[in-house]
């Protein structure tokens, strides 16, 4: 008999953070703080990763949803992640900025 609870188990365990692994820097930029950042922004305003795609996409950044998953998570690192992260650092201030202006009614300079 198969024990369907022990394959759903190891299974997830492959899809959970390492939670022990190191910490990817650049240039003194830790890669994972920046990404558990974005995540925890993306739920703040309860936005996804697929609207953060289309967002990179919009702004000439085509990354699949793995890639991106493992660049939010700290597993890819390099220049293209560093390159990745800024635009969604971006993304994500132009978007704040922007409900911000809308929750005080000041959208197009009224109010």
């Amino acid at each position: 008999m198969i024990d369907n609870k022990a394959i759903v188990t190891s299974i997830g365990a492959c899809c959970q953070p390492d939670t022990e692994k190191k910490y990817h820097m650049i240039k003194g930029v830790d890669l994972t703080e920046r990404g558990a950042k974005i995540k925890a922004e993306l739920a703040e305003y309860a936005l996804n990763n697929v609207w953060l795609r289309q967002q990179l996409s919009q702004n000439g950044i085509n990354v699949h949803g793995t890639v991106l998953c493992g660049i939010l998570n700290g597993y890819r690192q390099g220049p293209q992640a560093v390159k990745v992260l800024d635009a969604c650092e971006y993304i994500l201030r132009k978007y704040t900025s922007a409900m911000e202006r809308i929750e005080t009614g000041t959208q197009n300079g009224t109010r």
